[in-house]
């Protein structure tokens, strides 16, 4: 297996999956090691265990808060590992999050605007041709009525009342479905830069160069950065120790 050995021990698949999604949203993704029979094993931790704030030097500093007190987290020192693809200073700033954390609620509101628009299509519109001979407190008790009547109603009137429903005709639907999926068009761009590979359609580009421009700007920048982390932050410091 490709996924045997010291190496897999030390950093678990699983963990760096974590730590690829929060350096990409996020801007940097934050793990420790933690000594396992002699091994160091990387474990990632949240973001909302994170402080930062800048010292009498200008320096941003970056601090973990646990129940033993604050610890500053210090990339390369043995102990943390970071994967920031954009940078450590001020990482936050150039994660996607701001770019996919709008368009991700809009398409949650679209979801639920289209699905009220649905129950109101399914139910149509009631209304109730009342008598001029009828009483306030008699339109007051048929209005009562209808509102907490169950779907479909059913009711006993009055003679001389007449109960009467249409069905909504307007296309109101549509612009939630555009909207959801605009939004998923956007998000799409935050995270690939466009929307080939994304949409898994050509585009009019077919298997031309831009899949390789794609892979070689973005796929090969995070793994570059990825393994750079690796390195230094984790084997270069543990392999000194070993001698």
């Amino acid at each position: 297996s490709k996924r045997d050995g010291l190496f897999w021990k030390m950093y678990p698949h699983a963990v760096l999956v974590r730590l690829i999604q929060m350096g990409i949203m996020l801007g940097a993704g934050i793990g420790y090691f933690v000594d396992i029979d002699g091994v160091p094993v990387l474990h990632a931790i949240e973001h909302q265990f994170l402080y930062h704030f800048k010292d009498a030097d200008g320096r941003w500093r970056v601090f973990y808060q646990t129940m033993g007190g604050d610890l500053e987290v210090t990339p390369g020192d043995g102990r943390w590992f970071v994967f920031a693809p954009w940078g450590w200073d001020r990482f936050w700033l150039y994660g996607c999050w701001q770019a996919v954390g709008k368009f991700y609620l809009a398409k949650l509101f679209a979801n639920d605007q289209r699905d009220t628009w649905g129950n109101r299509f399914a139910r149509g519109i009631l209304w109730v041709n009342a008598p001029t001979s009828s009483t306030t407190a008699e339109r007051d008790l048929v209005a009562s009525i209808l509102a907490n009547a169950v779907t479909p109603p059913v009711l006993a009137l009055l003679e001389g009342w007449k109960l009467n429903s249409v069905d909504v005709q307007g296309t109101g639907f549509a612009v939630w479905k555009d909207a959801s999926e605009n939004a998923n068009n956007e998000i799409r761009m935050a995270l690939t830069g466009q929307l080939v590979t994304g949409g898994g359609q050509s585009l009019g580009f077919g298997s031309g160069a831009i899949f390789a421009d794609i892979q070689n700007s973005l796929v090969n920048n995070d793994a570059g950065a990825l393994a750079e982390a690796i390195h230094y932050q984790g084997l270069v410091f543990w392999s000194e120790e070993q001698g």
